[in-house]
């Protein structure tokens, strides 16, 4: 998400290597992920540029969990549009951030996705389209797509 910080405030693309410690044992592999030799550049789009990372990113951490490409980039999908709105809220600048979504889901976003922003008394609100796979004693999360109430 720091590509995505970097562009939605900045308009520039970081560029460099990332690398992470996922050990193989660990359940929930998101341990340590250290930024080596990072620079920033002007971007022309930096909202593809910021897509096309976290789309790598997905890809390279796709081996390490138990989920497929397809549910794997639909959770990005939801926690990227997110992550554009709660960026939006910071700044202050929710238009934006709408439009980016809007712009991430209808575009760019390889696979089909059912996410989107919905818009209430606080502003524009996240419409999940995925379970985000959280179990929470047994049930799913309050505001899951897929039957909120329901055992799993």
């Amino acid at each position: 998400m720091l590509h995505l910080a970097a562009a939605f405030r900045h308009g520039v693309r970081v560029h460099g290597t990332l690398h992470t410690d996922w050990p193989d044992a660990d359940p929930f592999p998101f341990s340590t992920v250290t930024l080596a030799d990072a620079h920033l550049s002007l971007s022309t789009d930096p909202l593809a540029d910021a897509v096309d990372a976290i789309i790598a990113a997905c890809h390279a951490a796709q081996p390490h969990t138990r989920l497929r490409e397809r549910p794997l980039l639909a959770v990005a999908c939801d926690r990227t549009v997110q992550a554009l709105l709660l960026l939006g809220h910071a700044t202050g600048n929710h238009d934006r951030a709408v439009q980016w979504s809007a712009r991430l889901t209808d575009d760019l976003w390889p696979t089909r996705t059912r996410t989107a922003v919905s818009h209430d008394d606080t502003g524009p609100a996240l419409v999940r389209g995925t379970c985000c796979f959280h179990v929470l004693e047994g049930h799913r999360c309050a505001n899951c797509p897929i039957a909120p109430s329901t055992p799993t």
